[in-house]
Formats: C-alpha cells, sequence, structure tokens
C-alpha cells in the first residue's frame, strides 16, 4: 500500500477542489458555490433538506404507489 505525505494530499486535494471549481464554472454555478460559502449552518441543513425532499417525494410515488 502506497501512503502518501501530508504535503502531496493537500496538493492533491487542492488539484480535485479548483477540478470541480472549475467544472462548477463551466455549468454556470459560480454563483451557487459563492453563495453556499456564505449561507450558515442552518441555511445549508434547510437546502440539503429541501433537495432531499424534491427528490423523495416523486421517488415515492412511482416506487410505492402512494398518494402524496
Amino acid at each position: 500500500m502506497v501512503v502518501a505525505d501530508r504535503h502531496t494530499q493537500d496538493k492533491t486535494r487542492k488539484r480535485y477542489r479548483n477540478r470541480i471549481i472549475s467544472r462548477w464554472q463551466g455549468l454556470g454555478m459560480r454563483d451557487l458555490a459563492a453563495d453556499w460559502k456564505k449561507w450558515n449552518s442552518a441555511e445549508r441543513l434547510l437546502a440539503v433538506i429541501l433537495v432531499l425532499v424534491l427528490i423523495g417525494l416523486p421517488l415515492r410515488v412511482l416506487i410505492a404507489g402512494a398518494p402524496l
């Protein structure tokens, strides 16, 4: 097993983060990334819950056939 030193791990993390950010910028999501950094933890939690609900409700209807 190869274990990278801390310096190499930090470079790899920064490279990965920069690649993700550049991909977001290409998709026009730079504002979302900037806003996400400005939000406090309660606002982030609310956003995550909202997304999960928006995904979960249609799946519930499709899978279980249950009414809303």
